[in-house]
């Protein structure tokens, strides 16, 4: 059964910092596209941060920029952000109590399956 028109919808991905977006980009971890890199999104184990947010190579391999996402729980998965493996990613976190910021790196493993990734950064977030 052939598809015409039809187009495959998956998880958005914010254009670059500093850029105009020009169209809507998506994108599954589990599909290789043409011009898209092997990606995942993150789940974060936090201690002591409210919100956090992620910088690094998004699946275009373009820098780029999470929103903060509430850290209530131990693990946060930053949804619908996809971050290109063999990569490293600077998650910053906030603790609001005392404005207090922290920062922590995660590589994220060129060999790993499955779309999410889990940073453990229980002792340092």
């Amino acid at each position: 059964m052939a598809l015409t028109g039809a187009a495959l919808v998956g998880p958005a991905q914010a254009e670059p910092v500093g850029k105009t977006p020009t169209h809507t980009r998506t994108a599954s971890a589990s599909v290789t596209v043409k011009g898209l890199l092997p990606s995942v999104e993150i789940r974060v184990k936090t201690r002591y941060s409210d919100k956090i947010r992620i910088k690094g190579y998004n699946q275009y391999n373009e820098w780029v920029i999470s929103p903060w996402f509430k850290s209530p729980s131990d693990w946060t998965l930053v949804n619908d952000w996809w971050w290109r493996k063999s990569a490293t990613v600077r998650i910053e976190g906030v603790q609001t109590r005392g404005n207090k910021h922290r920062e922590a790196y995660c590589t994220i493993s060129n060999d790993h399956r499955g779309n999410q990734f889990s940073c453990d950064m229980w002792s340092k977030l």
